[in-house]
């Protein structure tokens, strides 16, 4: 028996995952030099820490001291023209690179965009079997218990691979994999129990119409 009542819930959280999905889809487009910036500061920031070459010593007469260890830039031969040039001058063209040189900051854009389309896929999953669950003739509380699982489960997955795009280059990628592990543990399984409400209700339903036409 139709009655969509008890699944509204999960329909509403379907369709905030399909605009959430379009919504970062614009952001990815029209913010993604500021967000590469964004992503380059903690990397900078940790690269400046490390450079630091100050040391303090205490003396005997209780006066601090501190030295500035002087730190000398390394040359390397320019095979191609016959010169020498500091390795600084390196680093200054690889900091002027496409962000996407950077494999870390590769990795993390990609897990930006995948959060779209995981955004994408499980809201329109979500509308599309809550609409099911609502045709059929199980419990409001199964209805109820099987849509915002898969809302619910639909959110927190995309969420995810969003939050890793953006702590994977400050952490790396296997802390940043290790970080999000909770949030993607309880998002899929939210989601298997919403499949598996699914499936339950579908053959309670077959097998209730079976017994009915015989």
């Amino acid at each position: 028996m139709l009655n969509l009542r008890p699944v509204i819930p999960g329909i509403i959280l379907g369709i905030a995952g399909l605009t959430f999905g379009i919504l970062w889809a614009i952001y990815l487009e029209v913010g993604h030099e500021s967000m590469h910036e964004g992503m380059q500061a903690p990397a900078v920031s940790s690269v400046a820490t490390s450079n630091s070459a100050s040391t303090t010593h205490l003396h005997s007469d209780g006066n601090a001291h501190e030295h500035a260890a002087k730190k000398v830039a390394p040359v390397v031969v320019d095979s191609s023209a016959g010169h020498h040039a500091p390795v600084g001058h390196h680093s200054e063209a690889a900091a002027t690179a496409h962000p996407h040189d950077n494999p870390l900051e590769e990795k993390a854009h990609e897990s930006l965009k995948k959060g779209h389309v995981h955004a994408m896929g499980l809201g329109l999953v979500t509308v599309a079997v809550s609409v099911v669950i609502g045709l059929l003739g199980a419990s409001s509380a199964i209805k109820l218990l099987g849509s915002l699982c898969l809302g619910v489960g639909g959110l927190l997955y995309p969420l995810s691979w969003i939050i890793m795009g953006f702590k994977i280059p400050a952490l790396g990628l296997e802390a940043a994999e290790t970080a999000i592990l909770p949030i993607v543990g309880v998002g899929v399984v939210l989601i298997f129990i919403g499949f598996a409400v699914t499936l339950y209700s579908l053959l309670c339903a077959l097998f209730s119409t079976g017994r009915t036409a015989g």
